[in-house]
């Protein structure tokens, strides 16, 4: 009696059978994931508990100016940090991010934290611990994100005609700079004045009248140019709306300073 050999032959052919379909699915699996990281926008690299480098894809090749071949050969993390280093790669990085750097630049929870790189481009770098040990990090390009964001504090604070300093930038300048010339006071030693110049426009109201606001606003424009140019450099020059102008002159010497601004 065969019978439960034949069973068993069954059973093997059918568990054979389940394993090379599962084969095959892990293989289509991990080409999928392969191809993934490949060709996705944020850099990935993953780091083991032994700080070795197990996976690199070709965004973070880009994104941080890593050598293919250093990452190909399985470098450990402090052999990449090391590369970076000689390669100045941190120079625009400021000192707290260097310093957790040269402590190893990893840690055993989720952070994140944005560095600038050499040429300028902003990078935000994510880690996240692997159970078992080992460090999972994305790199995202935010460059752009940072731009928008400076732009909007830019319109802010500055009037859209003049690129001027606005009202409520400057009168924000002006609460700081009398606080701060309050304390100056109380020492002995004397210390420098500060001046406001409030200037409206005569006969303005005519250019708007008689050639329209296009060429009205065109005025407006060339006279906050020449109001910069005659202020120095750390004073503010403001456009307090319509056409008045102020400046906030700083460190003044004398009143004869003021004077000869105005």
């Amino acid at each position: 009696d065969i019978s439960v050999l034949k069973r068993q032959q069954r059973d093997l052919a059918e568990a054979e059978r389940r394993a090379r379909e599962s084969e095959a699915l892990l293989r289509q699996k991990t080409a999928l994931l392969e191809a993934t990281l490949e060709y996705m926008e944020q850099g990935v690299m993953m780091i083991n508990a032994d700080r070795v480098v197990e996976v690199c894809n070709r965004r973070a090749l880009d994104l941080l100016g890593l050598p293919a071949g250093l990452m190909r050969s399985r470098p450990s993390f402090d052999e990449v940090l090391a590369y970076q280093w000689q390669q100045d790669e941190f120079s625009r990085t400021p000192n707290d991010i260097q310093d957790f750097i040269k402590r190893g630049g990893l840690l055993n929870e989720a952070h994140v934290y944005d560095r600038k790189r050499p040429d300028g481009r902003v990078i935000e770098v994510h880690s996240t611990p692997i159970v078992g040990g080992g460090v999972l990090r994305t790199y995202t390009d935010i460059s752009e994100r940072r731009r928008n964001e400076e732009r909007i504090r830019h319109l802010a604070r500055h009037d859209g005609l003049t690129s001027l300093l606005n009202r409520d930038a400057l009168l924000e300048q002006l609460t700081a700079a009398l606080a701060d010339a309050a304390v100056r006071a109380l020492s002995p030693q004397a210390g420098t004045k500060l001046a406001i110049h409030y200037l409206d426009l005569d006969g303005f109201k005519p250019i708007n009248d008689s050639h329209g606001h296009i060429v009205g606003d065109k005025v407006l424009a060339l006279v906050g140019q020449r109001i910069r140019h005659a202020a120095r450099e750390l004073d503010l020059v403001a456009r307090m709306g319509g056409d008045e102008f102020a400046i906030l002159q700083r460190g003044v010497e004398s009143d004869e300073a003021a004077v000869a601004l105005a």
